[in-house]
């Protein structure tokens, strides 16, 4: 539990300087490269939060990491296209680049932890 918890704390910071700096441009130009990136990026940070857990506390196998790597990389590209919609649809046309990118993180680790809440729920036992 509290591996998720510092995992979103260092997603969060990473995402936020990586779309801050990074991204200039978050325009409909690229959205299929910026898909990428942001995929491949997502899956770097979390596999190396991963094994820094799995060194620490060696609890969890190699597969297990990678399809955590992967769950997490692949919800936040869903939570890069719901944002590319809202900004198809106008919703954020009067943001600077500095609110667009924390409302894109932000949406980002609220769609992790919404679905490692509901793993949680699922997997506990009664």
């Amino acid at each position: 539990m509290m591996f998720t918890f510092i995992n979103l704390i260092l997603l969060f910071i990473s995402l936020f300087i990586y779309i801050n700096y990074f991204v200039n441009e978050m325009n409909n130009n690229n959205i299929f490269t910026n898909k990428i990136f942001m995929f491949l990026f997502v899956f770097i940070i979390s596999f190396i939060s991963g094994f820094i857990n799995k060194l620490v506390s060696s609890n969890m196998a190699i597969h297990d990491l990678i399809v955590f790597s992967v769950n997490n990389a692949i919800i936040s590209v869903i939570a890069y296209d719901t944002y590319n919609d809202m900004i198809y649809h106008g919703y954020f046309s009067t943001y600077s680049h500095e609110q667009k990118s924390l409302i894109l993180v932000l949406l980002m680790i609220s769609f992790i932890t919404i679905i490692k809440l509901i793993q949680i729920i699922i997997t506990f036992n009664f």
